[in-house]
């Protein structure tokens, strides 16, 4: 698709090549010190050319220097005065300073004050003077100074926000990996437990045992669909995915969560206190979350024995709390894992905390919720 023409490459061009032999003209019948030959038609010509260039000074900002330094070097060569003339150049080295890198740019430059200065040598046949060299520099040095720094403070906002996109990106990953862990983690975990407890009946040969024996396994049906479901639901977030997308959980699905990591020999309850208002939003997935990663490591961890979940529900807050028997000599040098950091991230990215105690052998979690209209 053809590149469109830009406000800031025809302004210039137009006003330049309109304002410049207007303003020249008029100092010079007004008598405002510009010294030189009439202006006349080359010489508004040879301003045009300068001033027209400049619409491509963002394109070919090389090109559009070497074409205004000529057509300015070829002006004064002639005799015509000096003044807003110049104004074409200051913003053909800015144009090159600001869109090249600056080893180019500042060869490019370099040539093009040499040039510009060699008009000295035959303008009006008078002998060459380098007193005005400074002034001529400064119209080139200046101009590009400015142009290379609003050059690298745009490549300084560029890589800020670049930045910023791949912390974003960084942190939906680790989103959807603490997902996938929980889910996955929580899965497996239940899995084993109800396992165990299939391994330890199927030796049995009474009617008990393989009642249990079949709940175990039912048990284990149940779990690894509602994980796979689960599972499917956190895959559907990812792009290009195209599985359906599920309600995300939340407190209303603790007692089905609580079922399923119940077992015989580890018992978990759940108590509801408080006048029951349900979460929602962020803080409602984020309390299901904690309490789905603190059963499976009260599972995984724990030394068997009853689990207790208790939801305290407050005006401006939900308060989980989850006990369960600690072992009396943990193994030295564990990897404390995924999990005690993912419920801290997750509970102070709405507002929330957490609190651990082993006191007693018993190891206690607390997790302060609190609800999105009290934030």
């Amino acid at each position: 698709m053809r590149e469109r023409w830009s406000w800031r490459e025809v302004v210039p061009a137009a006003v330049g090549a309109v304002a410049i032999p207007v303003i020249t003209q008029g100092s010079q019948r007004w008598g405002r010190g510009m010294a030189g030959d009439p202006l006349d038609l080359p010489g508004v010509t040879l301003i045009a050319i300068a001033a027209a260039i400049l619409l491509l000074r963002r394109r070919r900002p090389v090109l559009t220097l070497a074409v205004v330094t000529a057509s300015v070097m070829t002006y004064l060569s002639l005799g015509y005065p000096y003044g807003p003339v110049l104004i074409t150049f200051v913003l053909a080295v800015y144009s090159v300073a600001h869109h090249r890198p600056f080893r180019p740019a500042a060869l490019a430059t370099g040539i093009a004050i040499l040039v510009l200065l060699s008009h000295v040598y035959v303008r009006d046949g008078a002998e060459p003077s380098l007193a005005g060299v400074p002034v001529a520099v400064a119209w080139a040095v200046v101009p590009f100074a400015i142009g290379f720094a609003i050059r690298q403070r745009g490549h300084a906002t560029a890589r800020d926000r670049e930045a910023q996109l791949q912390r974003r990106v960084d942190a939906e990953r680790l989103r959807l990996s603490r997902d996938v862990h929980d889910v996955v983690g929580h899965g497996l975990a239940a899995i084993n437990l109800q396992a165990s407890v299939a391994l330890r009946s199927a030796d049995r040969d009474d009617p008990r045992a393989r009642e249990r024996t079949r709940d175990a396994l039912a048990a284990i049906e149940s779990a690894s669909a509602a994980s796979l479901d689960e599972l499917r639901s956190v895959l559907a977030g990812l792009p290009g995915e195209a599985a359906p997308h599920q309600p995300a959980p939340g407190l209303s699905g603790l007692p089905a969560l609580v079922e399923r990591m119940s077992a015989p020999g580890s018992p978990v309850t759940l108590r509801i206190e408080g006048a029951t208002a349900p979460l929602t939003g962020a803080p409602d997935l984020a309390a299901y979350r904690v309490a789905q990663e603190a059963l499976t490591n009260a599972v995984r961890h724990g030394t068997g024995g009853p689990i207790t979940v208790v939801i305290t529900h407050a005006p401006d807050a939900v308060t989980l709390a989850v006990e369960n028997l600690a072992p009396s000599d943990p193994p030295r040098g564990a990897s404390p894992g995924m999990g005690l950091p993912g419920m801290q991230d997750r509970l102070a990215a709405v507002g929330g905390s957490l609190t651990t105690s082993d006191d007693g052998g018993r190891f206690r979690l607390r997790a302060h919720i609190p609800r999105e209209e009290s934030r």
